[in-house]
């Protein structure tokens, strides 16, 4: 089937940043040809009918690509996961003039000794500390850093160092030991609402339909040999082999029912092929326990898709129900917040 391309304008080409140059109107995906109607937003693409191969339990991605001329590549930024293995980059427990304040496990500390700056995700899971906790938002470390984050903890049944036999100078420290994944569709919805016993509840939901429920109630359970992580394994294979065809993929539209359930965007194909894995791990968690799964919004991916790209024009409105995360001047996250 031939492909049909659909230009879309949303203002006036010069009010568009570096990062989202117009594209031409011959397609330029770099992988193979998909029978496709696309959507252009200053070089970004909609693939929404991008043909079988995309749907997995009861998810199916739309994916989205940039046209190359369009990108500036990663600008130096290094993932959670990726500094969390490198010396100097520390994430902590939040302390307020040494003593623990009502809502501590709202906030964590992260020192970044690197040269890099480092790209947190909303929805990224952290373990260890005195809980596992879920990143509220996106945020960019600067390089030589110390910032203090906004976290919801993902493990209610646990509120000490996560290692008893550790010196006492490394649990007044506590740290966090390991990256898990980007959380699933629905804990990032109670997330983004704002409520720490919403995020418990849909913690509880995610882990019983996934077999993985643990003395300490934690998210990070699901991951390891629960009931369902042979099917999880074959959802991520499939989009992961899907988003290999094309190599200039930025992003992607998740549907569920017909309703979006989240959006995600990068200004950079590498830089959203270093974070695909963990944001798949999250919806596969919810792809094979439909049951689970919040209805999303009432949006068709056309239109997800339009309200998120036009948040790359720098001087788009800021709107609630999209997340925009910058660095040096021009965007490199658009992320739905619902």
């Amino acid at each position: 089937m031939q492909n049909v391309l659909l230009l879309l304008s949303i203002g006036v080409v010069s009010l568009f940043s570096n990062c989202t140059q117009p594209k031409s109107a011959k397609d330029d995906t770099g992988g193979e040809e998909t029978n496709a109607a696309q959507e252009d937003y200053g070089g970004l693409f909609l693939y929404s009918e991008a043909g079988d191969g995309w749907e997995c339990g009861s998810l199916r991605l739309v994916p989205i690509t940039l046209n190359k001329a369009a990108s500036l590549g990663d600008r130096g930024l290094i993932t959670l996961d990726e500094a969390m293995q490198k010396p100097g980059f520390r994430v902590m427990e939040k302390k307020e003039f040494g003593r623990q304040t009502e809502g501590w496990f709202r906030g964590l500390t992260v020192q970044n000794k690197t040269e890099h700056p480092v790209l947190l995700l909303a929805g990224d899971v952290v373990k260890g500390g005195n809980q596992d906790r879920v990143i509220a938002q996106d945020y960019i470390i600067p390089a030589r850093g110390l910032q203090n984050i906004e976290v919801f903890c993902v493990e209610a049944g646990r509120s000490h160092y996560y290692d008893p036999n550790a010196a006492a100078s490394e649990k007044q420290l506590a740290g966090f030991y390991g990256y898990h994944s980007v959380c699933s569709p629905t804990v990032r919805s109670k997330v983004y609402a704002g409520e720490q016993s919403a995020v418990w509840k849909a913690v509880a939901q995610v882990t019983q339909a996934n077999q993985a429920e643990t003395p300490t109630q934690t998210y990070a359970a699901i991951g390891s040999e629960d009931g369902t992580k042979a099917k999880r394994e074959v959802c991520v294979n499939r989009w992961k082999e899907q988003f290999q065809r094309m190599p200039n993929a930025v992003g992607f539209v998740a549907v569920s029912n017909e309703r979006v359930v989240g959006v995600e965007i990068f200004c950079d194909p590498g830089l959203f092929g270093r974070r695909l894995h963990p944001l798949l791990e999250g919806l596969a968690v919810e792809a094979v326990a439909s049951n689970t799964l919040e209805q999303g919004r009432a949006i068709s991916p056309e239109d997800a898709f339009r309200l998120a790209a036009a948040q790359t024009n720098a001087k788009a409105p800021s709107v609630p129900q999209i997340g925009k995360t910058t660095h040096q001047g021009t965007w490199v996250h658009l992320y739905s917040r619902w």
